[in-house]
C-alpha cells in the first residue's frame, strides 16, 4: 500500500468540513486530512508539515480571498493548491488561473468529484469542473478569434488545437480527448505539442495564463 495523501485543509466559510470528514472517513488509508483554525495556522502546517495538498473553501472568492490565494500559494510553493467556491464567478475562476492554482471546484460536490480533483492535482495534472471549464473554453476561442492576422500562419491556434486544450483544461486524458474526437491518442499529443512550440511554452497551464495575461477574453 502507498503513501497516504495529507491533505492541508483551510475552510473559510465552514462550508467543506463536514463533507470532506465524510468523504474520507472510510478511505483513511489513502487520505489524511489536518483542518487549519486560521491563515496563520494554514501557513505554519504548509512549513512544519509539508502537506501533499493544499485545499482552501470559500463561500466565494472576491478581493480578500484572493489575496488570501496568492498569500498561500507564495508559502505552497510546488504542492498543489486547489481551490473551493460554493458561489460561481466567471471572473473569479479568471482570478485564480492568473495565479496559477492547480484546480478549481465550484457549486455542490460529491465525493467522486472531490477525490478524481485530488487524485488529479496530486499527480501533477490540472483540475476543473466544467464552470470553470468552460471559461477556459471561452479563452481559447477568444484567443483564436483574437490572434494578430498579421502575424505568421504557423503561430496561430487551429480551431482543433483549441479544441483540444479546451479540454485538457478540462480535465480530459490523452485517451479521453482522443476518443470524444475521434483521433488517435497519438495525434492529441501531437497537436498538444505544437500548440506549446508555437507559443514557446511549456505546458497547458502556461497557455491559458498566456491568454489571460493578454485579456483574450472579456467576460
Amino acid at each position: 500500500m502507498g503513501k497516504s495523501l495529507l491533505i492541508e485543509i483551510y475552510d473559510s466559510d465552514k462550508i467543506l468540513n463536514p463533507k470532506l470528514s465524510h468523504i474520507f472517513f472510510n478511505d483513511r488509508n489513502a487520505y489524511r486530512i489536518n483542518i487549519a483554525n486560521s491563515i496563520n495556522n494554514l501557513i505554519n502546517n504548509i512549513t512544519n508539515l509539508s502537506p501533499d495538498i493544499i485545499f482552501l473553501g470559500f463561500f466565494t472568492i472576491e478581493d480578500f480571498e484572493l489575496k488570501l490565494i496568492k498569500r498561500v500559494k507564495k508559502y505552497a510553493g510546488s504542492i498543489p493548491l486547489l481551490i473551493y467556491s460554493y458561489r460561481f464567478e466567471s471572473q473569479a475562476s479568471i482570478n485564480c488561473l492568473r495565479e496559477n492554482v492547480n484546480g478549481i471546484i465550484c457549486g455542490d460536490f460529491d465525493s467522486t468529484t472531490i477525490i478524481q480533483a485530488i487524485n488529479t492535482v496530486s499527480s501533477g495534472d490540472k483540475y476543473f469542473c466544467p464552470q470553470v471549464g468552460m471559461v477556459i473554453r471561452q479563452l481559447m476561442q477568444r484567443y483564436q478569434t483574437n490572434t494578430d492576422p498579421d502575424k505568421k500562419e504557423e503561430s496561430i491556434i487551429t480551431k482543433r488545437e483549441t479544441e483540444i486544450i479546451s479540454l485538457f483544461a478540462e480535465g480530459y486524458s490523452y485517451k479521453e480527448i482522443a476518443d470524444r474526437l475521434n483521433i488517435s491518442s497519438r495525434t492529441v499529443e501531437s497537436h498538444k505539442n505544437n500548440i506549446l512550440s508555437k507559443l514557446k511554452l511549456t505546458s497547458t497551464a502556461d497557455i491559458i495564463k498566456y491568454a489571460v495575461r493578454n485579456h483574450l477574453i472579456i467576460l
